[in-house]
């Protein structure tokens, strides 16, 4: 796994038609769009263990919930200081 190769796929639509390109994610060209990709995957299984625990537990203990609203809100304000170029939902 030490040697593994990262390799990340753009896929862009434009009016003229579809381009698909890939690229070196360390490159140092490419390193802010790789952190910002790693910050909403963080993101996204924060949100979703949030509802898991939610579904599950009927509801979280109050401080297990703080927990991970604070590790949330953490991940957003990392993004929010990095992310210049795209739009997270």
């Amino acid at each position: 796994m030490r040697n593994r190769k990262y390799i990340v796929g753009e896929l862009e639509f434009t009016e003229n038609g579809i381009r698909f390109s890939a690229w070196d994610p360390f490159e140092e060209n490419r390193m802010n769009q790789y952190l910002v990709l790693q910050l909403v995957d963080q993101k996204r299984d924060c949100e979703e263990k949030i509802q898991r625990m939610e579904q599950e537990l009927r509801g979280l203990c109050t401080a297990e919930k703080r927990e991970l609203q604070l590790e949330l809100e953490e991940l957003e304000r990392k993004l929010t200081d990095i992310n210049h170029d795209f739009f997270v939902w």
